[in-house]
């Protein structure tokens, strides 16, 4: 007989186990976002040590987890997009006092 433990995604936290098996499936109450399953997933040594207990659905890694998050994403797009353009005009302004 072989023993077990069971932690929750907040608690295994840090910690590195050497096999792991993840229930991901849809819970009784409540809810996973991809950032619980990151971080359960992500404990285990290495993907051939991580067993799945059941389905689960595919939304879970193609939806955007936090639209917070995502808003926060575009605009630090659109941030970096301008402060390019805005270092090329400077060094174009730089190059033009050079050659005049």
């Amino acid at each position: 007989m072989d023993s077990a433990y069971a932690f929750t995604d907040y608690h295994v936290q840090g910690q590195t186990i050497d096999y792991l098996w993840a229930d991901i499936g849809t819970p009784l109450k409540g809810s996973l976002t991809p950032f619980n399953v990151y971080v359960t997933l992500s404990r285990a040594r290495g993907q051939s040590n991580v067993q799945l207990l059941q389905d689960f659905k595919d939304s879970l890694f193609t939806t955007t987890p936090c639209e917070v998050l995502e808003q926060e994403d575009e605009r630090l797009m659109n941030l970096n997009r301008e402060t390019k353009q805005d270092w090329e005009r400077r060094q174009g302004r730089r190059g033009q006092r050079m050659d005049g």
